[in-house]
């Protein structure tokens, strides 16, 4: 009979928890006994429940994995993986495109948008490109874009990519005003089930807008100038 290795804890796993769990797995009668490593997060502790992880360790909408007492070989604590900068990015520039300016340039993998001053979004400088949370802000070409467009000059600071955007802040932070920190929430479309819509509502995608949608759409109560309306509607690639 395969000896069994003994049960080893880093120490008591939580919900939540990523973890690397062996299990012990026998025939009939204990023959062919081999081991398996489940790479997860933890769903459940009584008993243990792992869900495999995803791609770069990140959490995933797999099924859970049952383990029971008598499999579990070696239970260890893994520390958590942080979201990857390119997935910051790639919200970031979803949102960039959701909140255009009238006029959008580039400078520096920084994305500069100028629109009618309503939105604090659509007038703001973004660090869209990839090597953005590393290289200088370039400053004087986004005070130069402002300027020519009558704006005051704003940074959006996205966590880790807007590293350098917080050191010019930190070098003069009386030149600065910070406005409210927004939390990003995101969900993968493929994990959202579809729902059947009440009878008499109905559901589509336009290319662009109508007139009757733009008349609708207000802004804290108020509806918005023709220019502002624009912006719902614009592009920044063509």
């Amino acid at each position: 009979m395969t000896p069994r290795l003994p049960q080893f804890r880093s120490h008591n796993p939580k919900i939540g928890d990523r973890v690397v769990v062996r299990r012990r797995i026998e025939g009939a009668e204990g023959a062919d006994v081999h081991w398996t490593d489940v790479i997860g997060h933890v769903m459940g502790l009584d008993p243990l429940v792992v869900r495999p992880q995803s791609i770069g360790g990140m959490p995933s909408e797999a099924e859970g994995i049952e383990i029971p007492e008598q499999q579990l070989e070696v239970v260890k604590i893994l520390s958590p993986r942080t979201i990857r900068n390119s997935d910051i990015r790639a919200v970031e520039v979803a949102t960039a495109k959701a909140f255009p300016g009238l006029i959008n340039e580039w400078s520096g993998g920084w994305l500069l948008r100028a629109g009618d001053g309503i939105t604090e979004r659509s007038n703001s400088a973004s660090p869209l490109g990839p090597t953005t949370g590393f290289d200088p802000v370039p400053m004087e070409a986004v005070e130069e874009f402002y300027a020519r467009h009558d704006l005051p000059v704003r940074l959006h600071i996205p966590e880790r990519i807007g590293k350098p955007a917080q050191k010019v802040i930190s070098a003069d932070p009386d030149a600065w005003t910070m406005g409210p920190e927004i939390l990003v929430m995101s969900k993968p479309l493929s994990t959202i089930d579809s729902v059947d819509l009440p009878e008499g509502l109905s559901f589509r995608v336009d290319e662009q807008p109508d007139d009757e949608w733009l008349n609708m759409y207000h802004f804290r109560g108020q509806a918005l100038p023709p220019q502002a309306l624009e912006l719902l509607r614009t592009k920044i690639d063509g």
